[in-house]
């Protein structure tokens, strides 16, 4: 066997095996620690965000839960909130121009509407558009869930974390084979 494949492996079973030691497995864990999420004060939403790159299999993930001071959120605020943070993210690292896909047909549609509501959401979709418009070719279109497989299952697993991770150069375990399955 190739030494790089070989260290691969070991340097994959030891970062499955600190992240089940630290969060109690991919799925329902959490992590092992005093600190707690906080609700925001009044009248202030709180925004956790976090991503994860893969750059053997050249690809990001964005996970972001936006709750109220209540602990509530609104999901279509939380999609759009999470499109604008992507789109954010990628022109930031000079990814642009980029394909967009979401699970998110109601902030997809907003996008492309000629009137956008005056709302809290509106104002999301403005800033989509504004940074859209900065950009010569683009895509933004909606794709069901089953296509959008890793970003999903990393929301998922934020569900079930305390405060922030953040994987650099490397798969998270609890996405490993939603990234493997959607490699060619």
């Amino acid at each position: 066997m190739d030494e790089e494949v070989i260290k691969w492996a070991i340097t994959s079973l030891d970062d499955f095996q600190y992240a089940s030691e630290q969060f109690g497995g991919c799925v329902g864990g959490t992590q092992k620690s005093n600190l707690k999420w906080e609700p925001s004060d009044k009248n202030h939403y709180k925004l956790n965000a976090d991503v994860a790159v893969d750059n053997i299999n050249g690809r990001v993930g964005l996970g972001i839960v936006i709750h109220d001071s209540a602990g509530h959120f609104d999901p279509q605020m939380a999609e759009a909130l999470s499109l604008w943070g992507g789109l954010v993210l990628t022109r930031e690292v000079g990814l642009w121009p980029c394909h967009v896909e979401t699970d998110a047909k109601v902030v997809v549609d907003l996008t492309y509407k000629t009137k956008i509501p005056r709302s809290e959401i509106g104002l999301v979709i403005q800033d989509i558009i504004q940074l859209l418009a900065n950009v010569a070719n683009y895509s933004l279109r909606f794709n069901p869930r089953t296509t959008n497989l890793v970003a999903h299952c990393l929301a998922k697993y934020g569900l079930n974390v305390e405060g922030d991770i953040v994987w650099l150069e490397e798969c998270p375990p609890c996405v490993s084979q939603a990234v493997m399955g959607d490699c060619p």
